[in-house]
């Protein structure tokens, strides 16, 4: 691969073992390290790359402890003011960062200060990062602010090993440099089948986590790692992380509440339903999770809003409620009982297929989760509360308001073949074959194949006009 990227410099956010992947990417792309600037948490991490050939004025390091720290109101209100960033907003999205700080405003405004200086300083013209921690949010404004791009690359979902590199935090929108027509040409047939079928597949990691939460023998590894981390390599200071004490409470509570669940009256079978009533299904989405703490924000409730939605149903509707099968054991009982007292409500068995209710149901309600995706294939409605990419899918719609779903239910929906084929060929166009991910989770991104893939839909950024240009100015159209 030829290393030609001129004066470029790029800045990437540290994201545990995720920081593994990028520097062996940025090691294959051969990008020299005097380019790259790490804004990095977690005293591992900082180790790693220094020991990686890191300079230490390249990379810019960051703590979280719980003393209190006077906020820089001033700045936090320019931030807002130059950009559409809302710091609470930012503040409540992140779940641990209230718990790792007494003053979480003031903690933002000091690494937002820093971050600003330390990428005018290195000259970075791109971030990639992930948009889930407030630290990362926080950064993406700033580098809007600064003209800076911040890019996130992700899977776009189906097909599950292809990425983007997205541009906002919710997913409305990513990048668009036409660079892969031919890779649309090669899965057009494909396409087509999953089209013609109406069967669309299961992303992989669900059958990565499809399992019910219990004790097992690999704990006591994993406790003597943790501990080790804790005593030795001051993981505590990486505030993104739970504690070894906050892990093994949330392993045996997920334990204790996945048995619990048993004695829900959970439905084993829904067809009678539909004899007298429209169904729709409501898929609740594994927390905390960028899909609903990020991307749904305001809905992070989602017993809250399955009663909203409940309330806005017409007569003849029941709402199905199925638990996502990754997330058994993360809610407890009392979340169940805020929705069995709804009338027009039922819980059914998480264990049912989802993909076997498509023939039975009218709508999908989803905050933004992928069966918003497969539903459009099944030839269903979809509903969510998130106005990411898939929204453009026929049959898919975003609610604003809870107030628009009377509308949106009698709305009827153009579905057609050449709608999701223009769908399709504008994503794989603008999408790349890799494998973005935590080496820890998924050991394939590793893979020297994966990483060449990836390596090459960088360097095919970077080279891009698009990117030469302050952000916010686009040279392509889209």
């Amino acid at each position: 691969m030829e290393k030609d990227f001129g004066d470029i410099r790029i800045g990437v956010m540290a994201n545990r073992f995720k920081t593994r992947f990028y520097h062996a990417v940025f090691e294959q792309m051969g990008i020299p390290r005097e380019n790259i600037f790490w804004i990095c948490t977690g005293q591992p991490w900082l180790k790693y790359l220094t020991e990686a050939g890191y300079r230490r004025e390249n990379i810019y390091y960051y703590e979280v402890n719980g003393q209190s720290e006077n906020e820089d109101l001033e700045w936090l209100r320019q931030l807002e003011q130059d950009s559409d960033a809302l710091i609470w907003r930012i503040i409540q999205s992140d779940r641990l960062l209230s718990k790792r700080t007494r003053n979480p405003a003031g903690l933002l405004s000091r690494v937002g200060r820093d971050v600003e200086k330390f990428l005018l300083a290195g000259g970075v013209k791109v971030v990639f990062g992930e948009l889930t921690w407030s630290v990362e949010l926080l950064t993406y404004h700033v580098a809007r602010r600064l003209g800076i791009h911040y890019l996130t690359p992700h899977t776009i979902r189906i097909p599950a090993e292809r990425f983007a590199f997205f541009l906002d935090p919710v997913q409305r929108d990513f990048l668009r440099l036409g660079a892969r027509q031919a890779d649309w040409e090669r899965l057009r047939d494909t396409i087509s089948s999953m089209v013609e079928t109406r069967k669309p597949p299961k992303p992989r990691w669900w059958f990565l986590n499809n399992r019910v939460p219990r004790a097992e023998v690999g704990y006591i590894g994993k406790f003597f790692r943790y501990l080790k981390g804790e005593m030795f390599d001051q993981t505590r200071t990486e505030y993104m992380d739970y504690n070894l004490g906050e892990r093994f409470a949330n392993k045996f509570r997920a334990i204790r509440r996945g048995r619990q669940l048993k004695r829900l009256p959970f439905m084993k079978s829904v067809e009678s339903l539909g004899n007298r009533h429209r169904l729709a299904l409501y898929t609740l989405l594994k927390e905390p999770e960028a899909s609903v703490d990020v991307m749904g924000d305001l809905h992070t409730d989602q017993a809250a809003l399955i009663g909203d939605i409940a309330r806005s149903l017409p007569a003849d509707y029941l709402l199905l409620v199925k638990e996502h099968s990754n997330a058994i054991g993360d809610r407890g009982r009392a979340f169940y009982e805020r929705i069995l007292p709804l009338g027009n409500v039922r819980l059914v068995d998480p264990w049912i297929d989802s993909h076997s209710l498509f023939d039975m149901i009218d709508t999908v309600f989803t905050v933004s989760g992928t069966v918003a995706m497969e539903t459009s294939i099944a030839h269903r409605r979809a509903i969510t509360f998130s106005e990411c990419f898939f929204t453009k899918m026929p049959g898919v719609h975003f609610a604003r308001d809870i107030t628009e779903l009377p509308e949106l239910l009698h709305r009827e929906d153009d579905i057609s073949d050449d709608k999701y084929y223009a769908f399709f060929e504008t994503m794989i166009s603008n999408s790349f074959d890799g494998l973005i991910g935590d080496p820890l989770c998924f050991p394939d991104a590793m893979q020297e194949d994966n990483l060449k893939l990836v390596a090459e839909a960088f360097t095919t950024v970077l080279r891009s006009r698009d990117i030469r240009e302050p952000a916010g100015i686009s040279v392509s159209e889209s």
